[in-house]
């Protein structure tokens, strides 16, 4: 058997593709009724959002039809779960409204920039950074996409526990749920719509990512029906369902805005595992020249993918979650890593290097049922 999967084509013309979501919202008004005079606008920002800066370039002339200033514009962003430095994602605007929009790095451990926000219905305090708080319109733009952990990311998941205190954040993390589907309730998720819901957020722009930094697809509304269209587009074009396991998955990663990390690949190779056959192949295809995360270099000082497990979840260092896919998978195929990190370093991570593309035709050239996934960062797998 051999499946070869890839993703919907990109939009062609992105700021043609925004600006029509942003004129035709799915069950609310446009940004310019929506805003008056003398709001104070949050835009809380995912980091990974492909053309974030075409986007917010669009928004703010949405936003200066409705008479609202550039002075009371803030776009507030958490650090990059990879944590590279993602781009000012003002530089399409005018000098004039980029001086005076407000460009803010999320400070979680800053007691100074947290503010209450309510309790939620199970008795936990509620904190966001204050600047959501204290606005009059906060409008969310971010990824939608699948999630290990959420089940689906985006709209109120841009803001919690994103953009929370440390202790919430810390909270939330975890190795995610490998025997649930997206569409099965997550606690996470849960908390983060009610979130949404106290904080009385309306508006979101979602963006399915495409190749590289461009986009897929754009949406932008209610919260609720946009992660119902978004959801929908999602399961029609990003998931790869097959009747049997396969003996080869050739994955390929793209960079995001952000670059190329460690989070790609381990949703990548986690995907592929779920429609790989035990002790089988899979061949990663990758530009990753990331350093080594705190996790990941507790996870190269172990003998074995089953003992980095063992002390990831005893010691959990920053980053352990991905860390713990790793080596999961390392532990249930052989994987084969195609990148620009040291030979070494790669099979110390309980992976094969591959040097040139030479030795992937040499792979692929096998006999083997193969499945080759495109944009594989993406995409959700399911084996019947």
């Amino acid at each position: 058997m051999h499946l070869h999967f890839l993703p919907r084509p990109d939009v062609g013309d992105v700021a043609s593709a925004i600006r029509d979501a942003l004129a035709n919202p799915i069950d609310f008004p446009t940004v310019q009724k929506a805003c008056v005079p003398g709001d104070k606008v949050l835009i809380a920002l995912d980091p990974e959002t492909p053309r974030a800066d075409a986007i917010i370039a669009i928004l703010w002339k949405e936003l200066s039809k409705s008479g609202v200033l550039p002075e009371d514009v803030t776009i507030l962003q958490a650090a990059a779960r990879s944590g590279l430095e993602v781009n000012d994602p003002r530089v399409l605007l005018a000098p004039d409204p980029r001086s005076k929009i407000e460009w803010v790095r999320h400070d979680p451990q800053s007691e100074e920039d947290i503010a209450y926000l309510a309790s939620s219905t199970g008795g936990q305090r509620i904190y966001l950074a204050s600047r959501i708080v204290h606005s009059d319109f906060v409008i969310a733009v971010g990824v939608a996409g699948f999630d290990p952990l959420m089940g689906f990311r985006g709209e109120s998941g841009v803001l919690y526990p994103a953009l929370s205190n440390s202790e919430a954040i810390e909270q939330a993390v975890g190795q995610g749920h490998d025997e649930l589907t997206p569409q099965d309730q997550r606690p996470l998720r849960q908390l983060a719509d009610e979130v949404g819901w106290l904080l009385g957020m309306q508006f979101v722009v979602s963006v399915i990512p495409g190749h590289g930094d461009a986009i897929q697809a754009v949406f932008a509304g209610a919260s609720d029906a946009v992660a119902r269209t978004a959801r929908k587009e999602l399961f029609e074009t990003c998931v790869v369902e097959l009747d049997q396991r396969v003996e080869m998955v050739l994955i390929a990663i793209e960079s995001g805005p952000a670059g190329q990390d460690w989070d790609q690949v381990a949703e990548a190779v986690n995907s592929a595992r779920r429609i790989v056959d035990r002790e089988g192949r899979i061949v990663v295809l990758t530009q990753l020249d990331q350093k080594l995360t705190e996790a990941i270099e507790v996870m190269r000082q172990a003998r074995t993918p089953e003992e980095a497990v063992q002390v990831l979840e005893s010691n959990r260092p920053k980053g352990y979650q991905t860390a713990i896919q790793l080596a999961k998978v390392a532990d249930w195929a052989n994987v084969y890593l195609r990148s620009e990190l040291p030979s070494h370093v790669v099979e110390e991570l309980f992976m094969i290097p591959l040097e040139s593309d030479e030795e992937v035709q040499k792979l692929i050239q096998s006999d083997d049922s193969i499945a080759v996934i495109e944009s594989a960062q993406k995409v959700f797998t399911i084996c019947q």
